[in-house]
């Protein structure tokens, strides 16, 4: 006899077997311990081709030390709980009222707090939902997604996002490497949230094609020669960069610290190997929303792995690009900034109105001028409204945990993997970063609210 453990959820179970008996026995008695019926067990951890019912364990892989996982469900367990959000829809008069959706989570089944916590950001945004809806093409990855997307909406609880999760590990291995015990590791959320936006990005209609892609205007220089005076050049992008360096404490800072770069290079030309260049970017196309990523893991050569820079970075929950834009970008929103100028001071007068005065309909003329989206959707103004964060939880990248912060109407929401409770936006500007607990690692902004289209205003 031997302890095999088996890891279900976030348990560990420890279990006695013997090497000759069956995977059917060994499935009875996961069932005695854990209540899951053995027709609804899958493990995981076993060799593909011995994974059947009258396979001995020690044929299919299993020895001293080894690891395997179980997933299932119990029939009485009960539902995962769930919150209730305000949304709001448009209803026939042109007004608006309030209604009630569930939110949802997802089940953490290997390490996959990662994954969970990207796939509820993407889930924040309609516009991929529509579009992974609809797309029928040879991408297997983008089918599993969208199917997935789809359950997270229909269904009220919790979802397990194994298919998706098989996927991904077997279209990219990195995300099923094992630790010593045979476990699966933590993976970092960043990474295969920019792998899903690459995906996504190359089956977008036309109307989406800035949903997430934005532009860089670039000017490459060598100081050292006097000669050379820029050469420019306009780079896309889908994720901008927060460098965490320094004087460094606010997001913008770090966004402008990102965007003027000095460094070292050959400069054939000067016959010189460590040549000083410059690379000044700046924004000259804005998407509808704007990922940026807080460079918060760096490679240390001491210890030969990535640590986490746990300094406290403030981040807006309005920003605004014009700081790092480019002065054609600047002069193309000025109308745009006027108009909404207009309607925030509109806002404010409201808001100093008798409150019986303050749920009167808007004018004609107001409604049409909130409604009015481009027919290829992207930022016009050069704000954002902060909707969603990936934090993480631990000093390591190869551990600590990841969860959502997303904003559903007017709402906050925690999803902790299949938990999801409502919270408050000053807890969402407490993950700024203090010490080891939650600390923001990936922002979401968006341009305008996904149900009236109304664009953002800075109040």
């Amino acid at each position: 006899m031997m302890e095999l453990k088996v890891k279900w959820g976030k348990e560990i179970l420890i279990v006695e077997v013997d090497l000759s008996s069956t995977i059917a026995a060994l499935k009875e008695a996961l069932k005695d311990k854990t209540g899951v019926p053995v027709e609804k067990q899958k493990l995981m951890g076993l060799k593909p081709s011995m994974n059947k019912d009258d396979a001995t364990l020690s044929e299919a892989g299993l020895a001293a030390g080894k690891t395997i996982m179980l997933i299932g469900s119990t029939e009485s367990a009960a539902a995962v709980p769930t919150v209730q959000a305000a949304v709001v829809d448009a209803n026939e008069a042109g007004g608006y009222t309030a209604s009630t959706a569930t939110s949802n989570g997802l089940r953490n089944i290997a390490n996959t707090c990662y994954l969970n916590s990207a796939l509820q950001m993407l889930r924040s945004i309609p516009e991929i939902r529509e579009t992974l809806a609809s797309h029928r093409g040879d991408n297997v990855l983008l089918r599993q997604l969208g199917s997935l997307l789809q359950s997270l909406e229909a269904a009220k609880e919790a979802v397990v996002p194994l298919q998706l999760w098989t996927t991904l590990v077997q279209t990219n291995p990195t995300f099923g490497e094992r630790d010593e015990h045979g476990g699966f590791m933590q993976q970092d959320a960043q990474e295969v949230l920019n792998l899903l936006l690459q995906a996504i990005s190359a089956v977008l209609p036309p109307k989406y094609a800035h949903l997430f892609s934005g532009t860089l205007h670039q000017t490459l220089t060598c100081t050292d020669d006097t000669a050379d005076k820029g050469k420019e050049s306009e780079v896309p992008f889908t994720m901008l960069s927060c460098n965490i360096t320094g004087e460094v404490q606010t997001l913008e800072a770090g966004l402008e610290r990102a965007f003027d770069e000095h460094f070292t290079a050959p400069n054939a030309a000067l016959q010189n190997d460590e040549a000083k260049f410059t690379r000044l970017s700046q924004l000259s196309q804005l998407p509808e929303y704007v990922f940026v990523h807080m460079v918060r893991f760096s490679w240390r050569n001491d210890i030969q792995k990535k640590a986490k820079i746990l300094k406290p970075i403030s981040f807006p929950i309005i920003l605004d690009t014009s700081l790092v834009e480019t002065e054609a970008l600047k002069a193309a929103q000025q109308p745009q900034r006027e108009v909404i100028r207009e309607r925030r001071d509109r806002e404010l007068e409201k808001r100093r109105r008798p409150r019986t005065e303050r749920n009167e309909p808007p004018a004609q003329a107001e409604k049409a001028e909130e409604e009015k989206v481009p027919l290829t959707l992207q930022n016009e103004s050069g704000y954002y409204e902060l909707c969603g964060v990936i934090s993480h939880k631990g000093r390591s990248a190869d551990g600590g945990h990841y969860v959502y912060w997303g904003k559903k109407a007017k709402t906050w929401l925690i999803y902790d993997d299949e938990h999801v409770a409502a919270v408050s936006e000053e807890d969402v500007k407490r993950l700024r970063g203090v010490g080891e607990a939650h600390i923001a690692y990936v922002l979401l902004y968006r341009s305008r609210d996904p149900v009236t289209h109304t664009p953002v205003i800075p109040l």
